[in-house]
């Protein structure tokens, strides 16, 4: 039997038993579901999960001091753009009004609709004033519509969601979270994950939410240049969507959004993950991805030559401004050269360590963005201690000493000039660039 992420064998019967993940509160909430080994879900059991579910969010939300403290917590704009959506627009906004971070404004942008989109959306906003419509006298596309919505946005942050897809309850609040007490200019934002559904959704859904989704820091090596997440993943620092342009108004042929990412991860800017899934993508019948997917895929296929190809400089130099198969190579050669600093030093060869890191890249604070020198550090040193107990014990003790060692030689070296391990912040760009960045303390 497959065991998802997140679950876990119960040895005594042969089932699969799902762990709610704990929250960033502090709380622990244990919900378990039982599956036999065919994969047939006791209905009893999944109606114990809905209530249980239930009541953890009811304490979730009377417990999220942050996320409902208008003075503490960040306003979020969601901009929702919509073309006769009426079917699932309802769904869409009912998704957006229960989320548990209450500081948001939901900015939905009416592209010529023929349908009672827009009288829906009214009704909305005469309910809950977060609520607000902006229309179009004509259709203009996705992303006009995007961007018309993030031009009257009056939030620090910014998210969007397809006026057919939704969000489950956690979304906004936990993608601030993974923002909180961080002030590095060069963190674009957040993201999460993102569960894809049929068109009429899954009887399992409500526990997608409650499974631990891990993924990277997303930076312009992520992903090998393909797409580093859906339009609707990322929170992003509205100044830096603006900065950018937003999406590309001239791209009919889809993956504007990956356009966008693709052009603000190579100027140097990264994602945090919240490792939770918070929204779903409805698969359905008529998707550009399916009804013009030669058109798609060409287009895709020039958004991965761009990658791998030196940056324009039209306008300015970006961060990555090399093909983005050298910095991969560089990687390589980066996580090779720590590996022989790590073993030389345990070694006690001064002379090896000094020849490894003089071989590391010159001021390039990047690759320590992807690489953990912690994790790269006792996996070194445990390959170093072969399987003798005694040694590997002994390396353990002396890890953290090593890995500040080894930190400091680089700052020393002049290779990088920030480094998570070591707890150091960048220093900035440039003036431009340190402007009025919002800083996500509770404090």
């Amino acid at each position: 039997m497959m065991i998802s992420r997140g679950a876990t064998p119960d040895a005594a019967s042969g089932r699969c038993v799902l762990m709610r993940r704990g929250n960033r509160g502090g709380q622990a909430d244990l919900r378990r579901a039982t599956v036999s080994a065919s994969g047939k879900m006791n209905m009893r059991m999944l109606d114990r999960v809905n209530r249980l579910t239930t009541n953890f969010l009811a304490r979730r939300r009377v417990t999220s001091a942050r996320a409902k403290s208008p003075g503490k917590a960040p306003l979020i704009s969601v901009v929702v753009p919509a073309h006769n959506e009426e079917r699932y627009l309802r769904q869409c906004l009912d998704s957006v009004a229960m989320q548990n971070h209450e500081a948001f404004e939901c900015i939905v942008v009416d592209d010529a609709s023929s349908d009672r989109t827009a009288e829906l959306v009214e009704g909305y906003a005469q309910e809950d004033t977060r609520f607000r419509l902006v229309s179009h006298r004509l259709n203009r596309g996705l992303s006009a519509a995007r961007n018309s919505g993030a031009d009257v946005a009056k939030g620090s942050l910014l998210t969007f969601l397809d006026g057919d897809d939704y969000l489950y309850q956690n979304a906004l609040f936990d993608r601030v979270a993974a923002l909180e007490g961080n002030d590095d200019i060069r963190v674009g934002g957040s993201f999460m994950g993102i569960q894809s559904v049929p068109e009429k959704g899954l009887w399992w859904e409500s526990l997608a939410p409650y499974l631990v989704h891990r993924q990277e820091t997303v930076t312009f090596l992520s992903r090998a240049g393909e797409c580093p997440f859906p339009a609707h993943a990322p929170l992003i620092r509205t100044e830096i969507f603006r900065q950018f342009g937003g999406f590309d108004e001239t791209m009919d042929g889809g993956c504007e959004d990956w356009d966008l990412w693709q052009r603000i991860l190579r100027d140097g800017y990264r994602f945090l993950s919240t490792n939770s899934i918070g929204g779903a993508y409805r698969m359905r019948p008529g998707s550009m991805r399916l009804e013009k997917a030669a058109r798609h895929s060409l287009t895709a296929a020039a958004l991965l030559a761009r990658a791998y190809s030196p940056a324009s400089m039209d306008q300015s130099k970006p961060f990555f401004h090399e093909p983005l198969g050298y910095y991969i190579g560089e990687l390589g050669r980066v996580r090779r050269l720590i590996r022989g600093a790590t073993l030389a030093r345990a070694n006690g060869d001064e002379v090896g360590v000094a020849r490894c890191l003089a071989e590391l890249p010159a001021n390039s604070e990047w690759p320590l963005w992807v690489v953990d020198v912690s994790a790269e550090v006792r996996a070194n040193l445990y390959l170093h201690a072969a399987g003798d107990a005694a040694k590997a014990s002994e390396f353990k003790a002396k890890a953290k000493v090593i890995e500040r060692e080894i930190v400091a030689a680089l700052a020393a070296n002049g290779a990088v000039d920030q480094c998570k391990s070591a707890g150091t912040k960048p220093s900035p760009r440039s003036a431009a660039e340190v402007q009025s960045y919002p800083t996500f303390s509770s404090k």
